[in-house]
């Protein structure tokens, strides 16, 4: 046989005791879904971070393979380019500039990028223009 209390106090602890273990439980469950938002965002930062980052070194790069003009008193000029040949081996800037019967101020101006430490065979080098 169950006994049912009637005592009116009894039961209020029943209910206060449920009422505590309740907030309890909403209060620990806000705690985590506010940790679980926060993560959330924190991953989405990172990402968008990586995102801005990588755009930023692809954006930087790009610019910086742009032609740039060589510049001459107010106006601003390309290198003209009207004949070439091709790097022997064994050939260096110097060599060909002499063999072509050029200064070393015009051979540079018409080969603006090139690397005169590195020349490889094959590679096109001008040697008139303007």
């Amino acid at each position: 046989m169950t006994r049912v209390s009637s005592h009116p106090a009894g039961n209020m602890q029943h209910k206060n005791a449920s009422i505590s273990l309740s907030i309890h439980l909403k209060t620990a469950r806000s705690t985590i879904l506010l940790t679980m938002a926060a993560k959330i965002n924190n991953k989405t930062f990172i990402c968008l971070l990586f995102v801005f980052v990588l755009v930023g070194v692809i954006m930087t790069t790009t610019e910086a393979r742009v032609a740039r003009p060589v510049s001459s008193g107010g106006t601003i000029t390309f290198p003209i380019c009207s004949s070439v040949i091709g790097v022997k081996s064994g050939d260096t800037c110097f060599d060909i500039a002499q063999k072509f019967k050029l200064s070393t101020s015009f051979f540079n101006s018409i080969n603006p990028n090139l690397n005169c430490d590195a020349l490889f065979v094959g590679e096109w080098i001008c040697i008139d223009g303007i």
